[in-house]
């Protein structure tokens, strides 16, 4: 028997990590965004369960989030 895989549903760090850096690489090139561009231009993973606006709260030592746009910091 296989031993038990982790299920489809559940967060890949692999994910997350992609995730992260696309915004990073996202916001190098094109600087401010607001989020709904940014939401439209990358792609979320099927592996980050959050919102994107929850991701970048909770990435907020790399994210600057402020009346509705996203900067680095």
């Amino acid at each position: 028997k296989p031993s038990a895989a982790p299920s489809k549903g559940a967060p890949q760090k692999g994910d997350a990590a992609a995730y992260k850096s696309a915004l990073v690489d996202f916001l190098k090139k094109n600087g401010k965004t607001p989020l709904a561009t940014l939401g439209q231009k990358v792609k979320k993973p099927a592996g980050v369960s959050e919102k994107m606006a929850q991701f970048l709260k909770a990435n907020a030592s790399t994210f600057d989030v402020s009346n509705g746009v996203c900067s680095l910091k």
